[in-house]
């Protein structure tokens, strides 16, 4: 019984192990995530970088998927920016569609008083226009003070209420609304500077010839200009930078047209010129073309440095990896 015993021992401890738990361990403990095509709820795995013959097949699964992700995102971002741009084209027509209406209500309304009355309202829209221009648009604020004081709206109602008859009177004049805000912003410019405050009346500028005189000429009046432009900007509630850059250009093209066009009609001994004279008309007619030329390209710059970055992100960086999932 003993000697079966250790003749049964024997044989256990003498019997070959099985043949895979002799195998060298680099032949089993195989890097499986190399053979493992990358799952998108595990990004980890595009940063595996197996080592051997495995390390170009790892290589390739995760440059594929990277130029995946890159053409997914592409895809989705020039996806949304058609979806702003279409949003944006259509709130732009019903803007434009609203805004035709009320100019259309308006001047149907106008067309259906009587002759006795249109006059009336034709001569108060147009004085209306000139004031407020001439006062760079301040003149509502003590008309809606004092309206509120007279009645029960409050000075806000009032406020609206102003702006809401003002942009009537534009609907109804029609052209003659520019011509009137012309000759308002003319007038009060030409008479600021018969008057001696504004610095471009300073008569040692006025006379002195030759390319400073031209210089400080034209400072002086974009320097005006800049002023008056700001003042504007502030009083209507339009962009500050944009009023006071095209009031600076306003001011500079009168001066350059005074002294181009008209050189010999320096206004320093005619003091008793009127402020709307034909040299103030044109001075300031060339001037606010050059404003609102400036104007429009301020604001198609602008337009522009907003939509480029917008624009610039549909475009990826082939070195740029994006670690989430659309």
């Amino acid at each position: 019984m003993t000697t079966t015993r250790k003749a049964a021992r024997y044989d256990q401890t003498a019997r070959p192990a099985p043949k895979t738990a002799q195998l060298p361990r680099q032949a089993t403990a195989l890097d499986m995530s190399a053979f493992r095509y990358p799952d998108r709820r595990q990004p980890e795995i595009l940063d595996a970088q197996p080592t051997g013959a495995q390390a170009g097949r790892a290589q390739l699964f995760a440059q594929a998927d990277r130029e995946t992700e890159q053409r997914a995102l592409q895809s989705l971002l020039a996806r949304r920016e058609a979806e702003a741009e279409a949003a944006r084209e259509q709130q732009a027509r019903a803007a434009e569609a609203a805004e035709n209406q009320r100019i259309k209500r308006h001047q149907d309304e106008f067309n259906a008083a009587p002759w006795y009355q249109k006059a009336a309202v034709a001569t108060q829209d147009i004085m209306g226009i000139t004031t407020d221009s001439a006062t760079f648009g301040a003149m509502k604020y003590p008309v809606a003070a004092l309206e509120a004081a007279t009645s029960d709206e409050t000075f806000d109602q009032r406020l609206k209420a102003y702006d809401d008859n003002l942009q009537a009177a534009r609907d109804r004049a029609g052209s003659a609304a520019l011509a009137a805000q012309l000759a308002g912003g003319i007038a009060t410019g030409a008479a600021l500077e018969k008057s001696g405050l504004a610095l471009a009346s300073n008569p040692v500028a006025k006379n002195m010839a030759g390319w400073k005189g031209h210089v400080a000429r034209g400072g002086r009046s974009a320097i005006d200009g800049a002023v008056q432009g700001f003042a504007e900007a502030v009083f209507r509630g339009e962009p500050i930078g944009r009023g006071t850059l095209t009031g600076a250009v306003s001011g500079l093209g009168g001066s350059v047209t005074g002294d181009m066009v008209f050189p010999a009609a320096n206004p320093v001994p005619k003091v008793n010129h009127d402020p709307l004279d034909f040299i103030d008309a044109a001075n300031g007619l060339a001037g606010a073309a050059a404003g609102e030329a400036v104007g429009q390209t301020y604001d198609s710059i602008k337009d522009y440095l907003a939509d480029r970055p917008r624009r610039a992100s549909a475009y990826t960086n082939s070195g740029w990896q994006n670690r989430e999932r659309y």
